[in-house]
């Protein structure tokens, strides 16, 4: 997400300067879409980030046991056949 937001903000003030400077375009418009495109990496890097973190949810709810017996809702544990 960083390289999101830091990519948008170097195209706009690099596309500023080209707009303000008459003389030096080419170079603040070169800046422009090299700031454009670590716009659109940080975006794949974010689109691609999901499926990760699902997983790593998943490997940390399958890596415990439950720890005792489970009780269905409205069900008490009783001590009926215990001695």
């Amino acid at each position: 997400m960083v390289g999101v937001i830091a990519g948008t903000l170097c195209t706009t003030t690099a596309l500023a300067v080209a707009i303000d400077n008459p003389g030096k375009e080419s170079s603040a418009l070169t800046t422009s879409l090299l700031c454009l495109g670590v716009t659109l990496a940080g975006a794949g890097v974010a689109i691609s980030a999901v499926p990760y973190q699902y997983d790593a949810i998943n490997l940390f709810n399958d890596a415990y046991p439950p720890t005792g017996p489970v009780y269905l809702p409205g069900q008490a544990p009783s001590s009926a056949g215990r001695y």
